[in-house]
């Protein structure tokens, strides 16, 4: 038995999974961002930034199927 006929949805989870992934690029980057504006003392921008990275942390784990995502 071939594995997507025992999981007729794996196909869909490496679909998922890759935009798992761009998201969680995403995320980095934003995370990325904020520290730098912390570490320059802009706290205000690394703020937006944190949240920017926790949005696309959120997208992420929605397409992974954990928690309840955005």
């Amino acid at each position: 038995m071939t594995a997507e006929k025992a999981n007729p949805d794996s196909r869909r989870v490496g679909v998922a999974s890759d935009k798992a992934i761009e998201f969680e690029v995403e995320a980095a980057r934003w995370l990325h961002e904020g520290n730098l504006a912390a570490e320059s003392g802009e706290h205000a921008r690394a703020e937006r930034m944190y949240a920017r990275s926790q949005y696309w942390h959120d997208k992420m784990n929605a397409a992974l199927g954990n928690g309840t995502g955005v």
